[in-house]
C-alpha cells in the first residue's frame, strides 16, 4: 500500500494531468469561436472532477501521519482545509528583558525561555493552535558538568514574552514544522547545543524561515539563548515587543531554572 506521501504525490500528478487536459479541451472548443451546450457540459464535468480531486488531496494532506503525531501536533490534522498558517517565535528574555544577558541573578538564575506558537485557521472559520517549548526533563547545571539530559515538550500557554516574531507560512511549510516537532519531541536536551532556543530556531528553519542569532556565553559553556535571540529579532525589525510582567507565568520548578 502506498504511503501517505506517495498518495499525495500521485494525486498531485493526477491533478496536473487533469488540468492540462481541461486546458487542451478549452482551446479545442474555442478554436471555432463558440462553445456549444454539449461542449460546455464536458468542460463542467471535467471541472467537477478536478474539484473532487483537489478536495481529496486537501483531506489527505491534513490527515494524521502514520505515527499519529503527538498531543501538540495531532489536532492540526483535523481533515479540514486550511486558509491561513502561522508560526510565532516568542522570547522570554532573562530578567525584565531588553538586553543580551544570558542569565540574571545568582542564587536562582533567570535564564529566560524561547518557545513557539502554531496557528491553523480553517476555511470554515475554526482555529487550531498550540503553544509549546522544549525543556530538560531533569536538572541541568553547567557548573557541575551536567548539560545533557532527556528532553521534553511542554505546554507553554500562559508563558509571557518580551519579544515575538511572526511568520505566515504555506501549507507545506507549516506541516514541515509539525513534522520536525514530531521527529524531535524526544531528542536529548543539551544546554550548549540543543536548548529551548535551538529548538525554536530549528522549527522555524524546517518551515523555511531562516532565523539568525548570535551565541552567548555563560559559566561553563555557551550557545543560543533567549537574551541574544530577543535582541536579534528586535534588530531584524520583524518582531513585536511588549513589556511583560515577570512572574505571571507558572513558576518553574528548580530543575527548570536552567533551560
Amino acid at each position: 500500500m502506498a504511503t501517505q506521501k506517495e498518495q499525495i504525490k500521485q494525486l498531485q500528478d493526477e491533478l496536473i494531468r487533469l488540468k492540462e487536459t481541461l486546458k487542451n479541451y478549452e482551446n479545442l472548443f474555442k478554436a471555432d469561436g463558440f462553445i456549444d451546450t454539449q461542449e460546455q457540459q464536458q468542460l463542467d464535468f471535467m471541472q467537477g472532477v478536478i474539484k473532487k480531486a483537489e478536495a481529496k488531496l486537501a483531506l489527505l494532506a491534513n490527515k494524521a501521519p502514520s505515527s499519529g503525531g503527538d498531543k501538540f501536533t495531532k489536532p492540526f490534522y483535523d481533515g479540514k482545509v486550511g486558509k491561513k498558517y502561522e508560526l510565532h517565535v516568542l522570547v522570554d528574555q532573562p530578567g525584565t528583558g531588553g538586553d543580551r544577558d544570558t542569565f540574571e541573578g545568582l542564587t536562582a538564575p533567570d535564564v529566560g525561555h524561547t518557545f513557539v506558537k502554531l496557528i491553523k485557521t480553517n476555511v470554515d472559520g475554526t482555529k487550531v493552535e498550540a503553544v509549546l517549548g522544549f525543556y530538560p526533563a531533569n536538572s541541568v547545571n553547567p557548573l557541575t558538568g551536567v548539560i545533557e539530559v532527556a528532553g521534553e515538550l511542554v505546554d507553554d500557554k500562559g508563558h509571557t514574552s518580551e519579544v515575538q516574531a511572526n511568520k505566515i507560512l504555506t501549507h507545506d511549510q507549516f506541516f514541515a514544522a509539525l513534522a520536525y516537532i514530531e521527529k524531535n519531541r524526544t531528542r536529548k536536551y543539551n544546554l550548549d547545543t540543543y536548548n529551548c532556543t535551538d529548538f525554536a530556531i530549528e522549527v522555524a528553519g524546517a518551515a523555511g524561515w531562516n532565523i539568525k542569532s548570535k551565541k552567548g556565553v555563560w559559566p561553563g559553556g555557551g550557545g543560543h539563548n533567549p537574551g541574544d535571540l530577543g535582541e536579534d529579532l528586535r534588530n531584524a525589525n520583524n518582531a513585536t515587543t511588549k513589556k511583560a510582567k515577570k512572574g505571571t507565568q507558572p513558576t518553574p520548578t528548580p530543575d527548570k531554572k536552567i533551560k
